[in-house]
């Protein structure tokens, strides 16, 4: 079994039956739909619910973080259920987002609701530009609000940051998940590939984001969780272990981290 971490395949519309078909036919027998707004999250719980294998999770994206006070009520009432595996995407966006107080006052208010409800957090975290400066300002921020919150477990949606965010990540007891752009080439994919290298092996999975961020070699103009071995294989190359073992750890941890079954410990 393979999980995909992340995944908004409610943006298939009538599709995604068809496209999560594919998906357990390549081997990826589980996912967590992820809504990022009211509307997105009747959608993506609509979906999780009618597809086997799939779960739901549920948030409001920093993008919209100006929109808190209108959604976040109905967007906690579908989280409280026992249906939503975790909370999130919430997180910081430089690059689109509002004001960073407007989306750190989202951020910390869903941190403790999830805190409340025992139950992990999915972060976006996007900096105002690809350098290296970008990626730890917007990442100082969160580890700042996250040090406040430390009776919460993350998962670092689609991972961007370097080896330094990767130690400081899991030495907070966070997850992070590596997504297509650890296919990328050049900076982007030297930089992702060493944080996975250097990643412990319990703190890793990975993820498809689909239908966005398609890997390279993707067959499709649109991302699917079928599509999530390129990473895999990207994510082996980086750690020198064999697919099988990749997919069986990054499985395991997710399962762990989501609280989706019995822990299982990783191969090394």
């Amino acid at each position: 079994m393979i999980i995909d971490t992340h995944c908004h395949i409610q943006d298939f519309g009538n599709r995604v039956g068809e496209v999560w078909a594919r998906s357990v036919t390549s081997g990826v027998t589980c996912g967590i739909v992820v809504g990022t707004s009211r509307k997105d999250c009747v959608a993506a719980r609509q979906v999780a619910r009618s597809l086997v294998g799939l779960h739901f999770a549920g948030g409001l994206h920093p993008v919209d973080a100006a929109r808190f006070r209108d959604e976040w009520a109905d967007i906690a009432a579908m989280c409280v259920t026992e249906e939503c595996v975790a909370v999130g995407e919430t997180g910081l966006d430089f690059f689109k987002g509002p004001d960073v107080a407007t989306q750190v006052n989202s951020l910390e208010a869903q941190l403790e609701f999830a805190a409340k409800l025992g139950k992990p957090v999915i972060l976006h975290v996007r900096g105002s530009g690809r350098n290296v400066a970008s990626i730890r300002k917007v990442h100082e921020t969160l580890f700042s609000v996250l040090r406040q919150h430390r009776g919460v477990t993350c998962v670092f949606h689609c991972f961007s940051g370097t080896v330094a965010e990767a130690r400081l990540a899991v030495d907070m007891g966070h997850y992070l998940s590596f997504a297509g752009t650890l296919t990328f080439g050049e900076i982007t994919g030297r930089m992702l590939s060493e944080a996975a290298a250097f990643a412990p092996p319990d703190r890793i999975m990975v993820e498809t984001d689909a239908p966005y961020l398609r890997p390279v070699g993707c067959p499709s103009k649109r991302n699917e969780p079928a599509f999530i071995r390129l990473t895999l294989t990207s994510l082996a190359t980086a750690r020198g272990w064999t697919l099988d073992q990749t997919a069986f750890n990054t499985t395991a941890n997710a399962m762990r981290a989501l609280r989706l079954t019995a822990e299982a410990e990783p191969s090394t």
